[in-house]
Protein backbone atom coordinates (compact mmCIF):
# COMPACT_ATOMS: atom_id res chain seq x y z
CA UNK A 1 0.00 0.00 0.00
CA UNK A 2 2.97 2.31 0.85
CA UNK A 3 4.47 1.43 -2.82
CA UNK A 4 0.93 2.76 -4.12
CA UNK A 5 1.20 6.19 -2.02
CA UNK A 6 4.29 6.76 -2.86
CA UNK A 7 3.70 6.45 -7.29
CA UNK A 8 1.01 8.39 -6.83
CA UNK A 9 2.65 11.14 -4.90
CA UNK A 10 5.12 10.97 -7.24
CA UNK A 11 2.83 11.13 -10.42
CA UNK A 12 0.82 14.45 -8.68
CA UNK A 13 4.25 15.57 -8.37
CA UNK A 14 5.01 15.56 -11.70
CA UNK A 15 1.61 16.89 -12.89
CA UNK A 16 2.30 19.54 -10.34
CA UNK A 17 5.59 20.22 -11.93
CA UNK A 18 4.14 20.05 -15.50
CA UNK A 19 1.81 22.49 -14.70
CA UNK A 20 3.86 24.79 -12.66
CA UNK A 21 6.06 25.17 -16.13
CA UNK A 22 3.32 25.93 -18.11
CA UNK A 23 1.72 29.35 -18.79
CA UNK A 24 -1.89 30.37 -17.76
CA UNK A 25 -3.12 29.99 -20.94
CA UNK A 26 -1.76 26.64 -21.63
CA UNK A 27 -3.30 25.78 -18.10
CA UNK A 28 -6.84 26.83 -19.16
CA UNK A 29 -6.65 24.99 -22.32
CA UNK A 30 -5.54 21.75 -20.63
CA UNK A 31 -7.95 21.96 -17.87
CA UNK A 32 -10.93 22.89 -20.41
CA UNK A 33 -9.52 19.81 -22.59
CA UNK A 34 -10.50 17.51 -19.63
CA UNK A 35 -13.47 18.42 -18.30
CA UNK A 36 -15.08 18.09 -22.37
CA UNK A 37 -13.71 14.61 -22.26
CA UNK A 38 -14.97 14.68 -18.86
CA UNK A 39 -18.50 15.60 -19.27
CA UNK A 40 -18.16 13.58 -23.09
CA UNK A 41 -17.03 10.89 -21.25
CA UNK A 42 -20.16 11.15 -18.24
CA UNK A 43 -22.86 11.56 -21.27
CA UNK A 44 -21.94 9.35 -23.26
CA UNK A 45 -22.37 6.61 -20.44
CA UNK A 46 -25.42 8.14 -19.40
CA UNK A 47 -26.71 7.84 -23.47
CA UNK A 48 -25.79 4.24 -23.17
CA UNK A 49 -27.04 2.81 -19.75
CA UNK A 50 -30.18 4.51 -21.73
CA UNK A 51 -30.14 2.61 -24.75
CA UNK A 52 -29.26 -0.63 -23.06
CA UNK A 53 -31.95 -0.07 -20.56
CA UNK A 54 -34.38 0.57 -22.67
CA UNK A 55 -33.32 -2.90 -25.09
CA UNK A 56 -33.74 -4.23 -21.90
CA UNK A 57 -36.94 -3.10 -21.03
CA UNK A 58 -38.04 -4.01 -25.36
CA UNK A 59 -37.10 -7.86 -24.27
CA UNK A 60 -38.95 -7.31 -21.38
CA UNK A 61 -42.00 -6.45 -23.20
CA UNK A 62 -41.05 -9.33 -25.46
CA UNK A 63 -40.91 -11.85 -23.06
CA UNK A 64 -44.20 -10.67 -21.46
CA UNK A 65 -46.06 -10.54 -24.71
CA UNK A 66 -44.66 -14.82 -24.85
CA UNK A 67 -45.75 -15.23 -21.37
CA UNK A 68 -49.44 -14.10 -22.24
CA UNK A 69 -49.63 -16.47 -25.40
CA UNK A 70 -48.32 -18.94 -23.70
CA UNK A 71 -51.43 -18.34 -21.32
CA UNK A 72 -53.98 -17.89 -23.82
CA UNK A 73 -52.55 -21.24 -25.60
CA UNK A 74 -52.71 -22.98 -22.11
CA UNK A 75 -56.22 -22.16 -21.36
CA UNK A 76 -57.81 -22.95 -25.15
CA UNK A 77 -55.27 -26.68 -23.92
CA UNK A 78 -57.70 -26.70 -20.90
CA UNK A 79 -61.07 -25.88 -22.68
CA UNK A 80 -60.25 -28.25 -25.69
CA UNK A 81 -59.17 -31.02 -23.52
CA UNK A 82 -62.44 -30.88 -21.68
CA UNK A 83 -64.67 -30.49 -24.15
CA UNK A 84 -62.94 -34.02 -25.90
CA UNK A 85 -63.21 -35.48 -22.44
CA UNK A 86 -67.01 -34.60 -22.43
CA UNK A 87 -67.27 -36.01 -26.13
CA UNK A 88 -65.62 -39.36 -25.50
CA UNK A 89 -67.70 -40.05 -22.76
CA UNK A 90 -71.03 -39.26 -24.80
CA UNK A 91 -69.23 -41.81 -28.04
CA UNK A 92 -68.42 -43.97 -24.82
CA UNK A 93 -72.14 -44.49 -23.98
CA UNK A 94 -72.77 -46.45 -26.78
CA UNK A 95 -69.09 -48.67 -27.12
CA UNK A 96 -70.87 -51.55 -26.19
CA UNK A 97 -73.70 -51.72 -28.90
CA UNK A 98 -72.28 -52.36 -32.81
CA UNK A 99 -73.68 -50.04 -35.22
CA UNK A 100 -75.53 -53.13 -37.31
CA UNK A 101 -77.18 -53.78 -33.76
CA UNK A 102 -78.12 -49.99 -33.10
CA UNK A 103 -79.34 -49.74 -36.83
CA UNK A 104 -81.57 -53.04 -36.44
CA UNK A 105 -82.94 -51.28 -33.23
CA UNK A 106 -83.44 -48.10 -35.01
CA UNK A 107 -85.18 -50.35 -37.94
CA UNK A 108 -87.51 -51.80 -35.38
CA UNK A 109 -88.44 -48.63 -34.22
CA UNK A 110 -89.12 -46.95 -37.64
CA UNK A 111 -90.92 -50.19 -38.23
CA UNK A 112 -88.88 -50.91 -41.78
CA UNK A 113 -87.25 -54.09 -40.02
CA UNK A 114 -87.84 -56.02 -42.83
CA UNK A 115 -86.61 -53.66 -45.39
CA UNK A 116 -83.11 -53.16 -43.79
CA UNK A 117 -81.08 -55.82 -46.27
CA UNK A 118 -77.56 -54.92 -45.64
CA UNK A 119 -75.06 -53.36 -42.75
CA UNK A 120 -71.45 -54.38 -44.31
CA UNK A 121 -68.79 -52.58 -42.86
CA UNK A 122 -66.00 -51.05 -45.61
CA UNK A 123 -63.03 -49.79 -43.65
CA UNK A 124 -61.55 -48.66 -40.13
CA UNK A 125 -59.18 -46.04 -39.71
CA UNK A 126 -57.48 -44.94 -36.49
CA UNK A 127 -56.49 -41.27 -35.36
CA UNK A 128 -55.49 -41.12 -32.19
CA UNK A 129 -57.87 -42.63 -30.06
CA UNK A 130 -60.67 -42.35 -32.17
CA UNK A 131 -61.44 -45.47 -34.62
CA UNK A 132 -63.72 -44.70 -37.34
CA UNK A 133 -65.63 -47.86 -39.17
CA UNK A 134 -67.43 -46.74 -42.34
CA UNK A 135 -70.49 -49.20 -43.36
CA UNK A 136 -72.56 -49.41 -46.20
CA UNK A 137 -75.90 -50.04 -45.63
CA UNK A 138 -78.87 -51.13 -48.03
CA UNK A 139 -82.82 -51.04 -47.66
CA UNK A 140 -84.89 -51.82 -49.97
CA UNK A 141 -88.79 -50.89 -50.63
CA UNK A 142 -89.70 -47.99 -48.87
CA UNK A 143 -91.65 -45.16 -49.15
CA UNK A 144 -90.67 -41.76 -48.16
CA UNK A 145 -92.15 -42.04 -45.03
CA UNK A 146 -90.52 -44.92 -43.78
CA UNK A 147 -87.18 -43.90 -45.03
CA UNK A 148 -87.67 -40.20 -43.19
CA UNK A 149 -88.85 -42.32 -39.84
CA UNK A 150 -85.80 -44.88 -40.33
CA UNK A 151 -83.16 -41.40 -40.51
CA UNK A 152 -84.86 -39.86 -37.43
CA UNK A 153 -84.29 -42.86 -35.03
CA UNK A 154 -80.83 -42.98 -36.46
CA UNK A 155 -79.86 -39.74 -35.89
CA UNK A 156 -81.47 -38.53 -32.83
CA UNK A 157 -80.51 -41.72 -30.18
CA UNK A 158 -77.15 -40.49 -29.32
CA UNK A 159 -75.44 -42.97 -31.21
CA UNK A 160 -71.60 -41.42 -32.40
CA UNK A 161 -72.13 -42.10 -36.12
CA UNK A 162 -72.37 -39.52 -39.33
CA UNK A 163 -74.33 -40.26 -42.44
CA UNK A 164 -71.74 -39.50 -44.95
CA UNK A 165 -73.25 -39.95 -47.78
CA UNK A 166 -76.82 -41.50 -49.42
CA UNK A 167 -78.08 -42.92 -52.66
CA UNK A 168 -81.94 -43.15 -53.77
CA UNK A 169 -83.02 -45.10 -56.54
CA UNK A 170 -86.97 -44.70 -56.89
CA UNK A 171 -89.14 -48.01 -58.51
CA UNK A 172 -92.78 -48.02 -59.39
CA UNK A 173 -95.20 -50.98 -57.82
CA UNK A 174 -98.43 -50.30 -59.27
CA UNK A 175 -99.32 -47.03 -58.40
CA UNK A 176 -96.46 -46.90 -55.52
CA UNK A 177 -93.04 -45.09 -55.74
CA UNK A 178 -91.05 -47.22 -53.66
CA UNK A 179 -87.16 -46.67 -52.95
CA UNK A 180 -83.89 -48.66 -52.89
CA UNK A 181 -81.66 -46.30 -50.53
CA UNK A 182 -77.90 -46.99 -49.58
CA UNK A 183 -76.46 -45.21 -46.99
CA UNK A 184 -72.50 -44.36 -46.18
CA UNK A 185 -72.56 -44.06 -42.40
CA UNK A 186 -69.07 -43.55 -40.30
CA UNK A 187 -69.55 -44.76 -36.88
CA UNK A 188 -66.99 -43.60 -33.95
CA UNK A 189 -65.68 -45.61 -31.11
CA UNK A 190 -62.77 -44.42 -28.25
CA UNK A 191 -59.78 -47.06 -28.39
CA UNK A 192 -56.62 -47.10 -26.51
CA UNK A 193 -53.62 -44.79 -27.93
CA UNK A 194 -51.55 -46.90 -30.92
CA UNK A 195 -48.48 -45.18 -29.46
CA UNK A 196 -47.17 -44.27 -32.56
CA UNK A 197 -44.40 -41.65 -32.53
CA UNK A 198 -45.34 -37.91 -32.39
Amino acid sequence: MSALNAKLAAASDRVQDGLADMTPRDRALLLGTVAFFAVALVGGSVWWMRSSLSALEGRLEDRQEALRRVQILAADFEETRSQTATIEAAIQKHGATSLSTFLEQAAQRAKVADKLDQVKERSTTVTGTLEEKTFAVKLTKLDQTQLNAFLYHTETQGYPLQVQGMKVKTRKSGEDTLLDVEIDIAAYKVVAATGEPG
